[in-house]
């Protein structure tokens, strides 16, 4: 990515993972923590990420969520951000690439927010 963005990650790991039947954020893949993964994923864009959720990731910043069932806008709700674009993302996505924030956040001009459509199918995180 040739110019920096004004731009901060927020990675949701407050959730139940009730289908899943256990912590989707310490899930395992390629012997890191999936949202370990993710976090580490933005690295080479040089931006802030904050952790919404039950426990912090070492080195990044952190806001607790320890609501019963409340969801993401909860979450969202108390995140003040530090950067003109936030970009959202769950911790749930093994093959997120940090190289398809430029792309999206380009998408957008002079819009509020993006959601990315994959077939037809709103990725709303």
């Amino acid at each position: 990515m040739s110019e920096k963005l004004d731009l901060e990650a927020v990675l949701l790991t407050g959730g139940e993972s009730r289908r899943m039947g256990e912590d989707k954020a310490r899930l395992q893949v390629g012997g890191r923590a999936l949202a370990e993964a993710i976090a580490s994923e933005f690295g080479c864009l040089e931006v802030r990420v904050t952790v919404l959720g039950r426990e912090p990731l070492a080195d990044r910043a952190f806001l607790r969520d320890d609501a019963e069932h409340p969801g993401p806008a909860w979450a969202l709700s108390r995140f003040v951000p530090s950067a003109r674009v936030v970009f959202v993302c769950s911790c749930d996505i093994p093959r997120f690439r940090a190289a398809c924030v430029g792309p999206i956040v380009g998408a957008m001009g002079s819009k509020e927010g993006a959601v990315p459509v994959i077939q037809g199918q709103g990725q709303y995180l």
